[in-house]
């Protein structure tokens, strides 16, 4: 075909159980100028003998399998082989309505924007459906100054504007393939966790236009124990790697080094040692890492200028400026343990209180 304007990637790794429903979705389009590239990101299950299925059942599907890397080298590889003129990502666990691309393909042939976002509707476990969409002005073409001044500050966490938000997720995008090519965009391979966002907003840089569409047509589906969910040791140094990428990207064009700025990284590092603390494997490596996090110098730079809420967080930042990450590291650690039996006195006096109701 070579007319194709809009080529599907879906990335697969050991998803037999419902890639199919994936595919499904794509071959139920109501448009038919598309074609969908399936990655096998070397799968043990039979996810690559299905995709090769359908790669011989319809000619504009195409497998691709290649050595496993995570979802960041197999996005790659589709965009590789991609040849339609704008590029959507479909997670193997996820699924498109059928008029999903023709709706595109209505925007692509009246606008031709760098940029097409949409919304996404979270099914859960139970079936229940929920939509989401922000609140950036829909169905009309936006400039590059708005991009800059409407899209982007919320992304690279210089404000709170959650209504304006546009969700990080490169799923729910349609990308210029020129673009990606042209200026080399590409997913970080060495990331198999918080991928989206730095290409998002890679790719953002380049954009001259972007299109936002009241329409909800991916569907996010809820996966138990999904890569997404899991925790990684790796988080506490892509919270800093993102920074130093919004901050090489875009300094030259914004602030970062604001009141809010410094308060949003340093309450990110915050949750994320609350979080780490809560893992019940590897306990001692992950502490070794707070500690290790707390002695940079980048988050001394924002615990010393963030805005604290309380007089915990106050001495917090004391003793991490002070340099004395290990005793901040304890009373965090202190802080969690007493949050948890909090809670569960509060649990046991709810059980308490339902068994007197029921007797």
């Amino acid at each position: 075909m070579d007319n194709i304007l809009i080529s599907v990637i879906i990335p697969v790794y050991n998803g037999e159980q419902f890639v199919e429903r994936a595919i499904s979705s794509i071959l139920s389009q109501t448009e038919k100028r598309i074609e969908l590239i399936i990655v096998d990101d070397g799968s043990k299950d039979q996810s690559g003998r299905i995709a090769d299925s359908y790669a011989e059942q319809y000619e504009y599907i195409h497998a691709v399998h290649k050595a496993n890397g995570g979802i960041s080298s197999a996005r790659n590889a589709g965009i590789a082989a991609a040849k339609g003129r704008y590029i959507l990502f479909l997670d193997a666990d996820d699924y498109l309505d059928a008029v999903a691309c023709e709706e595109l393909v209505r925007v692509i042939e009246s606008h031709a924007p760098d940029m097409i976002d949409y919304g996404w509707k979270y099914v859960s476990s139970s079936g229940e459906i929920s939509r989401n969409l922000h609140q950036v002005k829909k169905n009309c073409l936006l400039t590059r100054d708005e991009i800059r001044t409407t899209i982007l500050p919320p992304l690279l966490n210089l404000c709170k504007d959650e209504e304006h938000f546009i969700y990080d997720f490169s799923c729910t995008k349609a990308f210029k393939r020129e673009i990606i090519n042209e200026h080399k965009i590409e997913f970080d391979e060495g990331r198999r966790v918080w991928e989206d966002r730095p290409f998002v907003v890679w790719y953002l840089r380049y954009c001259e236009s972007f299109y936002s569409m009241d329409q909800c047509f991916y569907n996010y589906v809820d996966i138990p124990n999904s890569l997404s969910r899991r925790y990684s040791r790796e988080f506490f140094r892509i919270i800093l790697e993102n920074y130093r990428m919004y901050k090489d990207w875009y300094g030259d064009c914004y602030d970062f080094d604001t009141e809010y700025v410094n308060t949003y990284w340093a309450k990110s590092i915050e949750n994320m040692i609350y979080r780490s603390l809560k893992e019940k494997e590897n306990r001692k490596q992950i502490k070794t890492d707070i500690e290790n996090t707390l002695s940079n110098q980048q988050v001394i730079a924002w615990y010393s200028k963030r805005t604290c809420e309380n007089a915990f967080e106050q001495r917090s930042s004391r003793l991490v400026v002070a340099g004395k990450g290990r005793s901040a590291l304890n009373g965090y650690a202190f802080y969690e343990k007493l949050h948890a039996c909090s809670f569960m006195r509060v649990l046991v006096r709810l059980l308490s209180r339902l068994r007197r109701l029921s007797d």
